[in-house]
């Protein structure tokens, strides 16, 4: 299904707007695409994507680093929160909707899972109680 004509807009927008680095914050860009989708009648979830590793008892979180992002602009996340819909990603970092399977390599130029933070039925009820935002408080 494609996506709504509003909800490209924002990404392209967006995109553009960090041509000099990335602008607010990941659940900030998240929540304002669910949003969009939501209010379009489509399904949306927040996604997650951690780079995490097990050594022995202890929990390593690798960093994560846009490779859109160099030099004076560069980044560095141990977290980033997406809103997907269906098994696609809506990150304005990329500008357009990216399949799931692609994301993490066009992302960070690696492979990782973007494991979902917040099911379709969660974002919903969040979103329509107006809460979605503040929920990642308590994350």
């Amino acid at each position: 299904m494609t996506a709504p004509a509003s909800v490209l807009d924002y990404l392209q927008t967006t995109s553009a707007a960090m041509d000099r680095g990335y602008t607010a914050d990941c659940v900030a860009h998240a929540c304002a695409v669910a949003d969009l989708l939501l209010s379009a009648g489509r399904e949306a979830w927040i996604g997650r994507l951690r780079d995490v590793t097990q050594l022995g008892e202890d929990v390593f979180h690798g960093p994560l680093i846009p490779r859109r992002f160099t030099g004076d602009q560069a980044r560095t996340w141990n977290v980033h929160y997406v809103c997907c819909s269906g098994t696609d990603v809506y990150d304005p970092m990329l500008g357009a909707p990216v399949s799931i399977e692609h994301y993490s390599l066009a992302a960070f130029g690696k492979p990782l899972d973007v494991t979902e933070h917040l099911s379709p039925q969660a974002t919903a009820n969040l979103w329509r109680t107006g809460a979605l935002k503040a929920s990642f408080r308590r994350h």
